[in-house]
């Protein structure tokens, strides 16, 4: 786990080096004919707040361990077999900052199924029993942040708690097995964001938590190109990967949920 805490090192070595205070040089003007038309997007006064509301999609695969005491189950979905399995998500984030300070959240919801024929008995296996299971997985983000800041780049310092919720659902025939389990991790991290033209930009954000308050470890990543559509609405599309660690005296879960990102942002 050594390099994912140097990711987040890396990440302020990045901010340190990256000119913040530093005003960008005005690029040559283009040919005339040439120039992209992009819009501006609005500026606020200041001590107006401003707000971001994006809902998106993460086609993420799963690939989980669970063992409660001698029982050790084991599930791998890749994202290109989970709309196979899907049943439900829902997916929003939201930001508000004033100046500097700022707060965000992050809801995610996903409802994972799969339902199958049994035969079971002595060689021909004459019994038909009817087996399904499924998996709901939530989490709930909420956080603040700090930011620095140059015209074209800036780089937020993270710190927040995470909520984890888990219920799987088992049925083999007459017989039913439920559980639940749910925790909350706190996390601090840092996302770092830079303007690639005038409608192009790109950010990259790690965060490290848990720490034995909720879960053993947790780390998660994501990168993000956003590309401007009006004043105030991007298109963003990118990958997060999140690995979550936690151990009891009951047992232990182990999950990594992985994926590409696709999402629309609306300002106001």
């Amino acid at each position: 786990m050594n390099w994912t805490r140097n990711l987040i090192a890396a990440l302020f070595v990045v901010t340190a080096t990256s000119g913040f205070a530093e005003e960008p040089k005005e690029a040559p003007a283009a040919p005339a004919g040439q120039q992209e038309e992009a819009p501006k997007a609005e500026q606020k006064a200041p001590g107006e707040w401003e707000f971001e509301v994006a809902p998106y999609l993460w086609w993420s695969g799963v690939k989980s361990t669970v063992e409660l005491g001698p029982v050790k189950t084991s599930s791998d979905i890749g994202f290109l077999d989970a709309l196979d399995h899907l049943k439900f998500g829902g997916l929003i984030h939201a930001e508000a900052n004033n100046g500097r300070w700022g707060i965000m959240g992050d809801v995610v919801y996903l409802k994972l199924g799969e339902a199958a024929e049994k035969r079971i008995g002595p060689k021909l296996k004459l019994i038909r029993v009817d087996a399904k299971a499924d998996l709901a997985q939530s989490m709930v983000e909420l956080g603040g942040f700090y930011r620095i800041s140059s015209e074209r780049r800036s780089f937020d310092i993270l710190a927040g708690g995470r909520y984890f919720g888990f219920d799987t659902d088992v049925d083999f025939g007459p017989v039913s097995v439920s559980r639940e389990k749910d925790w909350v991790d706190p996390f601090i991290g840092g996302r770092f964001s830079t303007m690639l033209s005038e409608r192009w930009a790109f950010s990259v954000r790690g965060d490290i938590g848990g720490f034995g308050v909720g879960s053993d470890f947790t780390w998660n990543a994501a990168a993000l190109f956003r590309y401007r559509l009006t004043e105030n609405s991007d298109l963003g599309f990118g990958y997060r990967y999140l690995d979550v660690e936690k151990s009891s005296d009951s047992g232990s879960y182990d999950s990594v949920t992985s994926g590409p990102l696709l999402g629309m942002s609306i300002k106001f």
